[in-house]
């Protein structure tokens, strides 16, 4: 069954590109959201055949103007296109950032109605293997209480950046 539903529960919807610097870590200014009800989305190409593995950032908004990009080493030619959504009605919005190896991490979350909720995320390595964007990670909400993060590749340490946006 599908269901339509009147109206938009999206305020608006910021989008741009920035090409990776020798930085690890790059700001963006955006227009003001509500940090509450905003996620930042993320998906990175690069430009020359240069260790993927550096090119790998994660997104967070760090406060209502601005979003950061962080690496774990540093970055030399990839671009980043973003998105910060700004919801105008949701229930709620958890994020965090976890250390995440192949063996997976669970990460424990208040309790949200698990059909009126997704999880988005993005990552950055603390290698220079190429292989390391061949899985990217995997996750998911498991359970009401519980969002699981896993990487395929083995001994590699990652960061990922997760949000959990429930809807009303």
């Amino acid at each position: 069954m599908i269901k339509t539903f009147g109206g938009s529960i999206i305020k608006s919807i910021q989008r741009g590109t920035l090409t990776l610097s020798s930085s690890t870590s790059q700001t963006i200014t955006i227009s003001a959201v509500n940090v509450s009800k905003s996620f930042v989305k993320i998906n990175c190409t690069l430009e020359s055949t240069s260790s993927h593995a550096n090119n790998l950032v994660y997104a967070e908004i760090t406060n209502a103007t601005t979003i950061t990009l962080t690496a774990n080493t540093t970055p030399t030619d990839g671009i980043v296109y973003w998105e910060v959504v700004e919801f105008d009605s949701i229930k709620s919005i958890q994020k965090g950032l976890a250390s995440v190896q192949y063996t997976g991490t669970n990460v424990t979350i208040s309790a949200v109605v698990l059909n009126k909720s997704m999880v988005f995320a993005s990552m950055t390595s603390n290698s220079s293997d190429n292989y390391v964007l061949a899985g990217h990670c995997n996750f998911g909400l498991t359970s009401a209480t519980n969002v699981y993060l896993k990487l395929p590749l083995g001994g590699i340490i990652n960061s990922i950046q997760w949000y959990v946006v429930e809807f009303e």
